[in-house]
C-alpha cells in the first residue's frame, strides 16, 4: 500500500507538467511573427502561389506538405520552400511570411480570441510566384537558302523550385536538340539555368523566312504548372547572295535637285515600321500571352502596371510576353509594349496599350433555409 502512495506524487507532477504543455502552445516559439490581416486573406491576396490548401484542418499530408495539429497549434515540414502560411481562424487569420523560404516551423496558429486561440478553420502554403524564362535566338541571320538555320535557346528559372521540368521545340528537325548547359534531371532549381542548341535545315527554294516559334519550357511549383515560349527567325536570301560582307565604296553620288527633301536623293522605296498588340480584353483569369506583331521592328520592352518585365530583340514574326493574373490584385490592369523600328523604315518608336482586368472572385450569396 505505501509503494503504490511512494509514485503517486511523482506521477501527478508529470502529469501536470505534460498538460500544461498541452494547453500552453503559445509557449513555442515560431520562425517569425504572425501578422493580423481581416477577413479571409489568400495566397494571391499576397502576390504568391498557393501549394495547398488544408481543409478542414487534422494532421495531414498533401503536395510534400506534412500538418501535425496540437489542439489550435500545428507544426508542418515541407519538401518545398514555403514563403508564407496563413492561418484562418475566426472571422480573421495570421499570416507567418517568410523573408527567407523556410522547409518547417511550429508553434502556428490563428489570432486570438480573448485569452486563447481560435479553432483552426484553414490553412494555406504559400510559395513565390515561379517564373520560367525562355530566351531563342538565332546564330546568324540572314542565310543563304539552303543552309542551316541554328539556334540557341536559354531557360532559367527566376523563381522556386520546380518538378516535372520538360523542355521542348517542335520546330526544330527531330534529333538536334542539344542540351549544352546546366543540370538534366526533372527537377529544375530556383537561380538555375539551362541552356540548348537546335537547327532547321533549309532548302535552296525556300523564300523565307524561317521562323522557331515553339521553344517552351515547364514545370510545376505544388500544384501550379508553369510554362514559357520564345521564338526566334532566321531570314533567308537566293543562294549565291554574299551576307555581311562590306560594300565597294560607290561613285561620288550627283548633288541633290534643289528642293530634294534631306539634300539627297531618296531611296526608291521606303517601308514604314508597324506594329499591333494583341491580347485578351475584359475579365481574365489565367495567364496569357501579349504579342505584339508587325513589320521593320528592331525591339519590343513589355511592362505591366509600369514594371518592366521582358524585352525581346532581333527580327521576329512575333514578340509576346506571358502576363500572370494570379501574381496582380484584383481589378484593372494595363500592359504597355514600347516598340521601336529599324532606323531604316523612318518610323518614330510607338507605345501600345492593353487594359484587362483580373477577375474578382464569384460571391455565392447565403441560402435561406428557414
Amino acid at each position: 500500500m505505501h509503494k503504490h502512495h511512494r509514485w503517486r506524487a511523482p506521477l501527478l507532477a508529470v502529469f501536470g507538467l505534460l498538460a500544461l504543455l498541452v494547453i500552453a502552445p503559445s509557449a513555442q516559439a515560431t520562425h517569425v511573427a504572425p501578422v493580423f490581416m481581416p477577413d479571409n486573406p489568400s495566397c494571391a491576396t499576397l502576390n504568391l502561389v498557393s501549394i495547398h490548401k488544408f481543409e478542414p484542418v487534422h494532421d495531414d499530408s498533401s503536395n510534400g506538405i506534412t500538418i501535425d495539429v496540437t489542439g489550435d497549434t500545428f507544426a508542418f515540414q515541407s519538401q518545398v520552400p514555403i514563403g508564407a502560411v496563413i492561418v484562418k481562424g475566426g472571422p480573421n487569420a495570421n499570416v507567418y511570411r517568410y523573408t527567407t523560404l523556410t522547409l518547417s516551423d511550429d508553434g502556428l496558429h490563428a489570432p486570438n480570441n480573448g485569452d486563447q486561440f481560435y479553432g483552426l478553420s484553414h490553412i494555406e502554403f504559400c510559395a513565390p510566384t515561379p517564373a520560367i524564362d525562355v530566351q531563342k535566338n538565332a546564330v546568324a541571320s540572314p542565310i543563304p537558302a539552303g543552309n542551316v538555320a541554328q539556334f540557341t535557346i536559354t531557360v532559367t528559372n527566376g523563381g522556386v523550385d520546380l518538378t516535372d521540368y520538360v523542355f521542348t521545340d517542335a520546330d526544330c528537325d527531330p534529333g538536334t536538340i542539344v542540351q549544352t548547359g546546366g543540370d538534366t534531371d526533372s527537377t529544375f532549381g530556383a537561380g538555375e539555368v539551362r541552356a540548348y542548341t537546335c537547327s532547321i535545315d533549309t532548302d535552296p527554294t525556300d523564300a523565307g523566312p524561317v521562323v522557331n516559334s515553339n521553344a517552351c519550357a515547364s514545370g510545376k511549383a505544388g500544384d501550379v504548372m508553369v510554362t514559357d515560349c520564345d521564338d526566334a527567325t532566321v531570314l533567308l536570301t537566293p543562294p549565291g547572295t554574299t551576307t555581311g560582307t562590306p560594300g565597294t565604296p560607290g561613285t561620288p553620288g550627283t548633288p541633290a535637285t534643289p528642293g530634294t527633301p534631306g539634300g539627297g536623293a531618296l531611296p526608291e522605296t521606303i517601308v514604314s515600321g508597324r506594329a499591333t498588340l494583341r491580347g485578351p480584353s475584359g475579365c481574365v483569369k489565367q495567364a496569357f500571352l501579349a504579342r505584339v506583331t508587325g513589320r521593320r521592328i528592331a525591339s519590343v520592352t513589355f511592362f505591366v502596371d509600369g514594371k518592366r518585365l521582358k524585352r525581346v530583340t532581333g527580327a521576329r514574326s512575333v514578340y509576346s510576353v506571358r502576363v500572370r493574373p494570379n501574381s496582380l490584385g484584383f481589378g484593372r490592369h494595363r500592359v504597355t509594349a514600347q516598340v521601336t523600328f529599324e532606323s531604316a523604315s523612318g518610323t518614330a518608336a510607338r507605345t501600345l496599350r492593353l487594359t484587362f482586368r483580373r477577375c474578382a472572385r464569384q460571391t455565392v450569396a447565403p441560402r435561406f433555409t428557414g
